[in-house]
C-alpha cells in the first residue's frame, strides 16, 4: 500500500478503459440487445398471462430481468483478465508503469463498477425500446419499468411496517459480495474457459454442500429466526457472516496474488 499512488491509479484506469473501449461498447451493445429482448420475452411470452393487468406483467419482467442482471455481474467478475487475454495486450498491460496493486484495482473496477455501469445503462435503454414498440404497435397501455424498479429490488429488506431489516440485508450482501469475490477469483486462477470453470466449480461446491446436508449435519443449522415484522440472525448466522467475510478477504486477497505471478507465456489452464 505504500507505494500505492491515486494519481498514477487514476492515470492506470483511464488507460485501462480506452485500451479496451472497443470491447466495452460490443459488451454494452450486447446486454442492451440482451435485456431488450427479456423484456419483449417477458411481456409478451412469459408473464403475458398475469392477472391485473399490464403493470404486473412489467414487474415479474423486471424481476426476471433483476435476476439475470445479477447473473451477468458475476459473469463480469470472471472477465477481470479477458481484456488483456492476447499475448500483446497482456504485455503491455504488465510494462505499464504502475505498481501490481493499481494495475489490478484498475481491471476489478473495469469489470465491476464498469459492468454496473453497462447494466444499469443497457436497462434504461431496453426500457425504453419496449415502451417505444408499445407506442408505434398500439399497445392499450404504457408503463415504465424504471420507478419500478425500488419496489422490486426491495433493498434494503423492509418488514411489514416498512422498517428495514438491517441484519438480513448486511447478511445478503455479505453473501452477494462472497460470489463476486469467488468469481473473480477464479477469473484470475483460470487461464482459459475462465466462465465455464468456475461456474463448474461452484456448481460441484454447492452439490458438495448439498451432500453435506443430506447427511443432517445442517440440520440444525438455521440462520435467522422471526416474522415478517422482525428478523434476525441466530448465533449460527453470525459465525456465517463471520466465515463469509473471511472468505471475501481470502478470495480477493489470493486474487491479487495470483494476478502478481501472472506471466505472458503460460500454456496451462491455471496462472499457478
Amino acid at each position: 500500500m505504500k507505494n500505492f499512488d491515486l494519481q498514477r491509479f487514476g492515470k492506470t484506469f483511464r488507460w485501462f478503459f480506452l485500451a479496451n473501449k472497443k470491447q466495452y461498447m460490443y459488451w454494452f451493445a450486447g446486454v442492451v440487445v440482451a435485456l431488450f429482448v427479456a423484456q419483449m420475452f417477458g411481456t409478451r411470452v412469459m408473464f403475458s398471462g398475469a392477472e391485473g393487468g399490464y403493470e404486473p406483467v412489467v414487474r415479474d419482467t423486471l424481476s426476471f430481468i433483476s435476476a439475470l442482471s445479477m447473473a451477468s455481474m458475476l459473469v463480469g467478475a470472471t472477465q477481470i483478465l479477458a481484456t488483456a487475454s492476447g499475448k500483446q495486450q497482456l504485455t503491455l498491460f504488465l510494462m505499464h508503469p504502475s505498481t501490481n496493486l493499481e494495475k489490478f484495482l484498475a481491471a476489478f473496477l473495469y469489470v465491476t463498477v464498469g459492468w454496473g455501469l453497462v447494466l444499469a445503462v443497457a436497462f434504461v435503454a431496453g426500457d425504453a425500446m419496449r415502451v417505444l414498440i408499445d407506442v408505434v404497435g398500439g399497445h392499450h397501455e404504457t408503463v415504465w419499468g424504471i420507478p419500478m424498479l425500488r419496489g422490486v429490488w426491495s433493498f434494503p429488506m423492509l418488514n411489514g411496517n416498512g422498517e428495514v431489516l438491517w441484519e438480513p440485508t448486511a447478511f445478503s450482501t455479505l453473501f452477494a459480495v462472497f460470489f463476486h469475490s469467488f468469481f473473480v477469483l477464479g477469473g484470475v486462477f483460470y487461464r482459459r474457459h475462465t466462465l465455464v470453470a468456475t461456474c463448474v466449480t461452484v456448481i460441484a461446491g454447492i452439490f458438495l454442500f448439498a451432500y453435506v446436508g443430506s447427511q443432517g449435519f445442517t440440520r440444525h443449522f438455521q440462520l435467522m429466526v422471526g416474522d415478517m415484522y422482525d428478523v434476525r440472525l441466530t448465533p449460527w448466522g453470525y459465525v456465517s457472516a463471520f466465515a463469509c467475510f473471511l472468505f471475501i478477504v481470502l478470495n480477493y486477497w489470493l486474487s491479487f496474488r495470483l494476478f502478481k505471478r501472472m506471466q505472458v507465456v503460460n500454456n496451462r489452464w491455471i496462472n499457478v
